[in-house]
């Protein structure tokens, strides 16, 4: 492909992109995968931008969201947590107690690192009178809207059908299930819905079992992973942390691809979900007569791979030309990118 060839491509995208906010993060997701800078990301998709400080800063809370802030953090100078004795060094500082912590240093500002646990790390450190340095407004906003979103179910144009079908592909442990549960019970005259589940990991369909099974709501789940042929690969599962399982060569187990096309050519498809690992464009191939036919919604990650934010949407555009596309971000860093299509 040339570079006219790209930038032509590039402008069918954006010209089938719905809104203003979709426009910004396709084109911040674009140059980030471009060019690999963050800069433009994290102000364009999640508005915020480097913390500096006079005095040296500790986080409290080494966790997902406390590893988040120390790159934003210029001068920090160690972790705080509850679990201190687990690692020693986090992101190349020392990780501390906060009894050792108070022994240590003097004269430091203290950040919270938790979303979840925000008030009870506050209390400890009310407790020995230590006071906590409120982040910018723009990581204070960037919180709030982590936690009000519903990923895949609060965007403002999905529309509900008669009969809703949901295709959940990747269902790890069955909570994007429930999500949509919740999504049409918000419709009141929508009493009609049906779950299909694909989920490769064999660890993973009783978890997603338990789920759904008191929910009165009809479901299946398929253990095979979506792709465009049927084959045979070996599979991370990952058993310590699902959410990273994916096909590997190095994989513990064994499991079977299939094309949506082929196992649910009898089913009528409403709404499909995809987070599978980088494995989204080639199931898309693998229902292209659905996409074609039916023209489901479709909620797809676009994150896995750099190519995916403009391969994904060109491949849908090429089996159906009546989408339009929307763009939403559901995290702190550069995953949970979703593409609508609708």
């Amino acid at each position: 492909m040339t570079g006219m060839e790209f930038k032509e491509k590039i402008a069918k995208i954006i010209d089938r992109l719905g809104d203003e906010e979709s426009k910004r993060i396709f084109e911040a997701r674009l140059l980030y995968s471009l060019t690999g800078n963050l800069d433009c990301f994290d102000s364009a998709v999640l508005g915020i931008q480097k913390i500096s400080s006079e005095k040296p800063v500790a986080i409290f809370g080494c966790g997902q969201f406390g590893q988040f802030l120390v790159e934003y953090i210029q001068n920090a100078v160690c972790f705080i947590d509850n679990y201190a004795n687990k690692a020693n060094l986090v992101k190349n500082l020392p990780v501390l107690s906060l009894d050792e912590f108070i022994r240590r240093y003097d004269n430091v500002d203290v950040v919270i690192g938790s979303i979840d646990y925000y008030d009870d790390l506050k209390a400890q450190l009310n407790r020995f009178d230590i006071p906590v340095c409120d982040l910018p407004v723009c990581f204070q906003n960037l919180f709030k809207k982590m936690q009000d979103q519903i990923q895949y179910f609060d965007f403002p144009y999905l529309e509900h059908a008669e009969h809703e079908v949901f295709v959940d592909g990747g269902c790890l442990d069955g909570n994007t299930s429930l999500d949509f549960i919740q999504w049409s019970k918000s419709a009141s005259a929508n009493k009609n819905i049906g779950i299909i589940l694909f989920e490769p990991n064999q660890y993973q369909v009783p978890v997603c079992e338990t789920a759904l099974r008191n929910t009165g709501v009809p479901f299946k789940i398929i253990q095979k992973a979506l792709s465009d042929c049927v084959e045979t690969l070996k599979f991370n599962s990952a058993e310590s942390d699902p959410k990273t399982a994916s096909i590997s060569n190095d994989g513990d187990i064994v499991i079977e691809t299939v094309r949506m096309d082929d196992v649910l050519k009898d089913e009528r498809i409403t709404f499909i979900k995809l987070d599978i690992e980088g494995a989204e464009l080639r199931a898309l191939r693998g229902m292209k007569k659905i996409i074609s036919n039916q023209k489901p919604k479709l909620a797809i990650s676009v994150y896995h791979k750099p190519e995916d934010i403009w391969e994904i949407p060109l491949m849908i555009c090429e089996v159906n030309e009546n989408y339009k596309f929307y763009l939403r971000h559901y995290s702190w860093n550069t995953a949970e990118t979703v593409l609508y299509a609708i």
